[in-house]
Formats: structure tokens, sequence, C-alpha cells
């Protein structure tokens, strides 16, 4: 077990009623806070859920109201810092934004690659086609980007970042010349920190190019003698109020949009090679199918409305265009078998039928009466997405009991 300083810069506090549209949005009615802080309800979510999985000490450091990014980032350090010298030592200072997501096992894949610096990796919040998908850290050039294991890298993004206490402790002691004062003002027990943060101009490859506050940092530590690593098994999201933005890695083939990460569609297409039929429950554009179709040698069953949800500003629909672009991503595959109705309704369509392997990743608040409906159909596995909401864990713990997980993924076997 390590001890963890999770240093959280909030730059703003969200009104209730921004909470509230956004838990609207996401269709998010079971949510109330963790923290009661005024955080976006995925990241409080994700605090508490990796507080509740026990496995590390956190002591969880909020810096609110600062605005300025090098400032508030070095105000955690001289916590930190003071902590360090003054009482129970943390091991790690984990640097967490206050607009990103994760999974609680993400800090559990950080502290196992056991390395000085290490992060993972998100995009920029915008709908700018010039920066989705696009990661906010600097690849070194032909870099390769493992899927499976960590990787150097020449600046990552700071806002989920792991860092070991001997590399804090190397760099204050090289860059001493950057420390300064707290003001009282800011009401924190440390009263001084290094701006370790502080934004640089830096050569490279022949150029003078500016590093913002994250960039200078990673290149600071490398100063010092320390290599900078990512991981891209941990999978974030970089949210924009109720809009949730992931990185593109582009070597993945699979360019469907959805929300299943590059992983967890590895291991529905490792599974689904196991089965001569699946069934899914919830298909939208067909990410996952997509995976599904190209392993099982037996039909797939796509068992979806196509409709999308009417009081969902990110799925609303018009028409047939969710299942046009269905049919264009995945009609080609021969052993596709569209169901275009409800969970339920398909569910009586199939009778006696059982199938191999059933996945259901519908409607959240549906998640108990597909469960219901289906695990009598399901022959050898069932499972699911999404089991990171708590209606869907609840939905699972009811009908199934303990069950095994993969990220966001929940599954049983029944034989």
């Amino acid at each position: 077990m390590a001890k963890i300083f999770l240093a959280v810069p909030q730059y703003k506090k969200l009104h209730d009623f921004e909470i509230e549209r956004i838990k609207k949005e996401l269709q998010m009615d079971w949510y109330e806070p963790v923290f009661k802080k005024g955080f976006h309800p995925m990241f409080d979510q994700s605090v508490g859920d990796l507080v509740n999985a026990g496995n590390h000490k956190i002591r969880i450091c909020i810096n609110t109201g600062d605005g300025n990014l090098p400032r508030a980032r070095a105000s955690s350090l001289g916590i930190w810092r003071y902590e360090y010298d003054t009482k129970d030592r943390c091991d790690y200072m984990m640097i967490v934004d206050d607009d990103l997501s994760f999974p609680p096992e993400a800090i559990d894949i950080l502290v196992n690659d056991d390395k000085p610096i290490v992060g993972g990796v998100y995009t920029f919040k915008t709908q700018n086609p010039q920066y989705t998908g696009k990661a906010c850290s600097r690849f070194y050039k032909n870099q390769i980007a493992y899927s499976d294991r960590p990787f150097e890298i020449r600046w990552l993004n700071g806002g989920f970042i792991l860092v070991k206490a001997e590399v804090l402790l190397a760099m204050i002691e090289k860059y001493g010349d950057l420390e300064y004062d707290i003001p009282e003002e800011h009401q924190v027990s440390a009263k001084k920190t290094w701006s370790l943060w502080q934004p640089r101009v830096y050569e490279c490859d022949g150029q003078r190019i500016f590093l913002g506050e994250d960039w200078a940092f990673c290149q600071r530590a490398r100063e010092t003698g320390f290599d900078i690593w990512a991981d891209l098994r941990v999978r974030l999201i970089h949210w924009n109020a109720e809009y949730g933005y992931t990185i593109s890695i582009e070597d993945e083939e699979n360019t469907i949009p959805g929300w299943m990460t590059a992983e967890e569609l590895d291991w529905l297409t490792s599974r689904s090679k196991e089965m001569g039929s699946v069934a899914e429950i919830g298909s939208w554009k067909g990410r996952s199918t997509f995976a599904l179709l190209s392993a099982c040698k037996g039909p797939v069953y796509a068992i979806d409305h196509f409709q999308g949800d009417p009081n969902s500003e990110r799925q609303k629909v018009v028409g047939d265009e969710v299942y046009e672009a269905f049919m264009a991503n995945v009609g080609h595959f021969p052993n596709l078998k569209v169901m275009r109705m409800s969970s339920l309704e398909a569910a009586k369509a199939m009778d006696g039928d059982r199938i191999d392997m059933v996945f259901v990743d519908g409607n959240h608040e549906a998640a108990k009466e597909d469960i219901e409906a289906w695990l009598p159909k399901t022959r050898r596995l069932i499972c699911g997405h999404d089991y990171n909401r708590e209606c869907v864990r609840r939905a699972v713990t009811e009908q199934i009991g303990e069950v095994e997980t993969f990220q966001s993924i929940w599954f049983k076997e029944l034989t």
C-alpha cells in the first residue's frame, strides 16, 4: 500500500445548478456528491471510488480558487514538502485535475509501473477537429506508443501524473533559486514552495520553443536526471461540462465513435473469439459491435432501437442517422443480425433460443431489467459496460451478485 498525496487544484467550484444540469445530461440521477466541494460529478465519483477501493492511503489536498496553474501546482508542492518534513510522509505526490475522470485501478497501474514520473495521457477538451483526440503531451519523433506497458515520453501532460518523493526532493535541491514565499492570505500550513512549473523557453531540435507549466516541469525533471513515462492503460476522460473527450491512438483500427476504450475492445474481441453466438444490448454506431463481429464466427445480434435518448444532448437522434451510421460501419459483416427493437422486445422474440455471450450496454437505468431478461438466455458468459456507474453496479449486484471486472466492463462466467 502506497501513501499518496493527492493534489487537486480546483480552479472553479461548480454551482449546484451547474451540477444538476450535468447530472441530467449524463443521466446521473443517482449521483450524490462524495466530497460536496462543487466538483464535476464524474471527477467526484472517480475520487470517491478511489478512496473507497482502499488500495492505498490517500491524503487529499484541495487547492481552491487559484486560476494560475503554475502557482496552484506549486502551492500543493509546498504543502506536500511541509508535511513530508513534519508529519506522516507520503511516498508520492499525485496531481489530478478536477476536470478528469478515471477508473480507480488507474492509480494501481501507475504505482505498479514503479517509474520516477509516470502518468496517463489525455486529450484537449474541445470539439475543434485540429485538437480533438490528440494528446496534450509531446512524444519523441517516431515514438512507439505501447498500449500494454509504460513507455518513455518527452513531455507529459500534468493533470494526471504520479511523482515519487525522491524526484521532488532532488528537483527542489537543484532548483533552489525557484523558491518563493507563499502569501499568508492563501491560508495554508506551508510558508514556502518552489515554482517547478514555471513556464520557460527551451531550445529543441534547433528551435526555441515555449514550454507551458507541465512540459516545463517535465523538462526540469529530465535535467535533474529523471525520465518521464506515460501509460496508455490509464484511460482518462477530459470533461467540459457534459462533454467528455478521450484520446485517439493512431494505430487503433477501430475509429468508430463510441465510449469503449481500446483495451475494452480488445477484451471483447478475445472473449467473442471463443463464442458461437453473441447478443449485444445497445450498439449505437457500432464501435463495440465491430469488435464482436470481427471475432465471433457465428451470429452477432445487434439489439438497439437506434433512437438514442431524447433527454440527452449527446445522444439526440434525428430520423435514421444513427442506424445509417451503424450500417455504414458494420453492415458489411455477413454474421451481423440486426434486431431493431428494444432489449425486452428482442428477449421475447428470441423465445427459447440461448446465446453463448450477452453483452449489456444499453440504457443504464434499465440495466436491471436487461439483465433479468437476458440472464436466462445466456449459456456461457454475461457481461456489460459502465460498471463505474452506480446504477449499473447496483443492478449487477442485485441480479447476479459478485462479478469480475476489466476496466469498466463487468463479467460473470456461467460455465
